[in-house]
Parts: C-alpha cells; structure tokens; sequence
C-alpha cells in the first residue's frame, strides 16, 4: 500500500476512481495543482460538475456509451474549468472495472494536463494556414478557398466575384520609413481590408503587398461597388507610424468575376490579376476589370 501511495503521488498526473454512476470515490494529491480542488473536494462529485455546460452534456454521452459497453477510455481530451474559473483541457485515460458477476463498477484513470500541448497546436496550425504579419489567412488556404467556392458556384449556377489588391507605390515607404513602418502599413492594410469586406467574403494575403478577396454569389456589378467602396476607405484611412507621423495609402483593385472572365479558379486568378495591372498601368489608385471582359 505504501509503495502504491509513493507511486501514485510521484507522478505529476491525477489519478482517479469513479464509481458507475460516475462519482469520484477516489482522487490523488494532483488534482489540486491542475484543477485547483483539493481531493476531499472531488470526492462525490462526477467530472461534469467540473467542465462547461456545452462539455459536459457531450462528455456525459460519451462516458454513459462507454460505461454500458465496458470499453475503455482512451486519451480522451475534454476541457474543465479550473477552481479560479479558467480552462484547462485534460487527457483521460481508463479502465473499466467489474464484480464478480463481471456488471461494471466503475473506471480507474488518469488525467493529464495538456493545456499547453493544445495551446501549442492550435498555434501551430494557425501558422500553417495564417500570414504572420497581418494574421489574414495566407496563399495556400486563400487557392484552397477559391477551388471551393468555384465548384459551390458551378453547382448552384452563383457568380463568384475575387479582388487583387496591391499597394500603391508600396515600395516607396519601405525606402523612405524603413521596413518596420512598411510592416506597419501592411498590418494596418489588412485590418482595414477585414472590417470592409462582408462577413460572408474571404481575404488573404497573397504575398508582399499583394492581397485578395472573394465575394461569393456576387454579380460583377456588386463586386466593382464594393471595391471601390473598399478603395475609398483605403484612401480615406489615417496610416499612422510608431513616430506619429500619418501617411495616405492608396491601391489599386483588379476585379474578375466567374462565369464571366473564367469558368476555372486559376483562369479567375489569372483575371483578377490582369484587371489589377490594368488598374496599375491606368493611373493607379482605381478599380479596373479585365478590358473589354476578356476570358483567361
């Protein structure tokens, strides 16, 4: 029995019993470093008392679906709610125990703190899928995106609008400010980009100072008036530097739009980004289609 307690209480994991009815009849020390209880806390009580309504109700079907086939708990990740009121997602891992007529009674476990592991992953998937510097979503997801909601719009007969935008004359502050302002810029750029563009439409960054859009189930004609509304809160918007001083920033917008300019995602793009040069070589600081609605 010694021997088991010095175990049981060497290891930074909380270890556990609960009956069938899922009530804690037994709870290590640990419990107290990652839940914050202490373990005469926990005993008579059942884990859902301890996690989110929303989490609790799934967790409860999942062990009471567990509990009526005897099957173990494996790795089992749900979250819980801290004494103090904060998250913490813990991994659990079962055994189910029986009498002598073999009706279960009860499980046998441990629970581990992976709170930091998640934290980590979510970061880290975040990175896989998000520009760093503006945090929009970056090309790879953005041409992902845009195969998708191509073939959304073919099934359902829908038009599907795109932006490329480009900064104007972008390279002209990195050289007169530095490229920690030009950073500034992008990231002040990208907001700007996101609190214009309807919630149902996607940005990304799709690399220096070039950013782009969809607009799904949006006509040519909507797609122009959005973009220039979008130019006109570029233009309009106060870009301020860590040293106070203000710039005015412009850009150019090059619209396509799907069936018209292209029936594929990579003839769309190749639009989009036609109608952007066009806007570049008109003058700058405009909204252009492709000329004279030209396919590919």
């Amino acid at each position: 029995e010694e021997r088991f307690r010095q175990l049981v209480e060497s290891t930074s994991d909380w270890i556990w019993e609960m009956d069938k009815n899922g009530k804690y009849r037994y709870a290590s020390p640990q419990v107290e470093p990652i839940l914050g209880y202490k373990p005469e806390e926990v005993l008579g009580r059942t884990p859902f008392e301890m996690m989110p309504c929303v989490e609790a109700e799934k967790m409860k079907a999942t062990l009471e679906a567990l509990i009526n086939s005897g099957q173990p708990i494996n790795q089992l990740q749900n979250v819980n709610e801290h004494k103090d009121g904060h998250q913490v997602v813990l991994e659990s891992s079962a055994r189910p125990f029986f009498d002598d007529e073999g009706v279960i009674q009860g499980y046998r476990g441990v629970d581990r703190d992976v709170t930091e592991r998640k934290r980590m992953e979510e970061k880290l998937r975040h990175l896989a899928t998000h520009d760093s510097l503006t945090g929009l979503h970056n090309r790879k997801v953005f041409q992902e995106r845009i195969q998708d909601e191509l073939e959304r719009s073919e099934r359902y007969g829908h038009p599907l609008a795109m932006f490329m935008l480009d900064i104007d004359l972008f390279k002209q502050v990195n050289d007169s400010y530095g490229h920690a302002a030009g950073d500034d810029v992008l990231r002040a750029f990208s907001v700007v980009l996101k609190e214009t563009v309807r919630k149902t439409d996607f940005v990304a960054r799709y690399g220096g100072e070039e950013f782009t859009a969809l607009l799904p189930e949006t006509s040519l004609e909507e797609a122009a008036v959005f973009a220039e509304r979008l130019r006109e809160a570029i233009a309009e918007y106060p870009f301020e530097l860590k040293n106070g001083r203000k710039l005015q920033i412009k850009t150019s917008i090059g619209v396509a739009c799907y069936p018209i300019h292209a029936d594929d995602w990579l003839g769309l793009l190749n639009a989009a980004d036609k109608a952007l040069y066009f806007a570049k070589w008109s003058g700058r600081n405009r909204v252009e289609t492709v000329p004279e609605s030209r396919r590919g």
